[in-house]
């Protein structure tokens, strides 16, 4: 049963996946303007109280997952700067993935509302600011975006990493990467969506990682491991 995802979200905020997302997306430099106030974790009046505690955790999150200060002379906190270096250079080579991919439209015909997925992802891969630019004059279109949740996100990512993939590779492993490194692009994409909390858009893709790529990243030592077979050789 779908939700909207927003309880998940909120859950998700903690985990390793989430703020590899919140590093990515900064590191591309996609985080909104606070003018469009997207970034806030409240939808009512009535939650304002909790506004500045929530935009504070994200600011944390945010300070854990790109300081690199050096932190030798307090022992406590060495621990966790280490894993902070560590996502740093799991988001570098992310990038360098998505980088050495070419993501361009394809010449495919949207019409209707049976093709506005396939529509969304042709404007993704132009960039997120294009959902924006179209759903003011398409109809069918705002309204899925409207009503965007964490199925339309799955059903969105996935054609988005099957349409964008290397075909040219036969090596497993370096695909498995490839379809990771898609998956933080196209969240990261999403976000530019001005009528959705950021933070919704980072738990949706929290959960779909979690779901479709954790095991893979545990079977091959967590994270901070899992990509060093990218170390000497991009995705073709």
């Amino acid at each position: 049963m779908e939700n909207g995802g927003g309880r998940c979200a909120v859950a998700l905020e903690d985990s390793e996946e989430f703020q590899l997302l919140v590093n990515y997306a900064s590191r591309r430099n996609i985080v909104r303007a606070p003018a469009s106030k997207s970034i806030m974790f409240i939808k009512d009046k009535e939650e304002e109280k909790k506004k500045k505690k929530k935009k504070g955790k994200l600011k944390k999150i945010f300070t854990c997952v790109l300081s690199q200060t050096d932190t030798s002379d307090q022992p406590d906190g060495k621990s966790g700067r280490l894993e902070s270096r560590c996502r740093k250079d799991v988001v570098d080579t992310l990038m360098r993935i998505v980088d050495s991919m070419h993501i361009a439209p394809s010449d495919i015909e949207c019409d209707g509302e049976d093709d506005v997925i396939q529509t969304i992802v042709e404007l993704l891969k132009e960039s997120g600011d294009r959902l924006n630019e179209k759903m003011k004059n398409d109809k069918t279109l705002f309204q899925k975006l409207q009503n965007f949740n964490y199925a339309v996100f799955a059903e969105v990512t996935k054609l988005f990493v099957e349409s964008a993939k290397p075909s040219r590779t036969s090596d497993s492993e370096k695909l498995e990467c490839a379809e990771i490194a898609l998956t933080f692009e196209v969240t990261r994409r999403l976000t530019a969506m001005q009528n959705h909390p950021m933070n919704l858009l980072m738990g949706f893709g929290a959960r779909y990682l979690k779901e479709h790529f954790s095991t893979w990243a545990q079977q091959h030592g967590g994270w901070e491991k899992a990509f060093d077979i990218e170390d000497n050789d991009e995705v073709q």
